[in-house]
């Protein structure tokens, strides 16, 4: 009998902690891809404030995109579409997001368009979830 009982309380403790991480991923996985669709949103609208908006200002990257977005809405008109988004890892201060993301230009010759996968690593700051890293894990031209 005393092992039932261990062993319930086992597989209930096993069941709880499983829960609580899912229900953890879950409750941040709205918020996280929020920003995500945000940052493509952004990009589609040429809307170097509101991409700006969605970056953490500690992001090593985070100068310099600003000048290459510029030029960039210069140069091409290029529409993005998200194709596939998933929360793979989230606690209370960072996430990563996988993602699947089609750029096509307007007909430009000098743009290739591309599908490109990815993971977003995103942080918390001032209780909002902003990139903080992309890391490009693969690229098809199309």
């Amino acid at each position: 009998m005393k092992k039932k009982i261990v062993a319930g309380f086992f597989i209930t403790a096993i069941c709880f902690a499983f829960f609580c991480c899912k229900q953890e991923k879950s409750e941040f996985a709205d918020e996280i891809l929020s920003t995500v669709k945000q940052n493509a949103e952004a990009l589609n609208n040429e809307d170097i404030d509101s991409y700006m908006a969605t970056l953490h200002e500690d992001s090593p990257a985070y100068e310099s995109t600003k000048e290459k977005l510029t030029q960039s809405f210069e140069q091409f008109d290029l529409s993005i579409s998200v194709e596939e988004l998933n929360v793979v890892e989230a606690s209370g201060e960072e996430a990563k997001v996988e993602f699947v993301q089609v750029t096509k230009s307007g007909g430009s010759s000098e743009f290739n368009d591309n599908r490109m996968k990815g993971v977003h690593l995103l942080r918390k700051v001032g209780g909002e979830w902003k990139i903080y890293k992309t890391e490009i894990r693969n690229i098809d031209y199309l």
